[in-house]
């Protein structure tokens, strides 16, 4: 991630994480697979997804993944973050979780522990 302010920067939870007993590797793997394909919802140029160690404001840590975008005309498109998030529970709910299990399971993506000391992946 740059160190350029941005001009937007969302957190995207999706709600099958107690379907997954809060296995953190198996959701960093859910969401990895959710990540490569995200950018088919939006088309944009310049948006960045990672898997990020997100904090709440307890201080618990859980994989989530972090939208980036510093294109002012694009960074619009994520003014209403609950559109944002519908478009993504709506396309995991259609394409399922024994799916996403399937294709997740070719993925090589880092452990939540890993993910935990790198704050962010993939690193650019």
């Amino acid at each position: 991630m740059s160190d350029k302010k941005p001009f937007s920067c969302f957190v995207i939870e999706p709600h099958f994480y107690d379907d997954l007993n809060w296995d953190m590797d198996k959701i960093v793997k859910y969401l990895e697979f959710i990540r490569l394909n995200i950018n088919d919802l939006f088309k944009h140029k310049h948006s960045k997804y990672y898997i990020i160690a997100y904090r709440d404001f307890l201080g618990n840590s859980a994989p989530a993944i972090g939208v980036i975008n510093n294109n002012a005309i694009e960074s619009k498109d994520f003014d209403d973050f609950d559109d944002l998030f519908n478009t993504v529970e709506k396309w995991v709910n259609s394409i399922g979780l024994d799916t996403i299990e399937n294709k997740s399971n070719e993925l090589n993506v880092p452990k939540w522990k890993k993910i935990l000391e790198l704050k962010y992946y993939p690193k650019e």
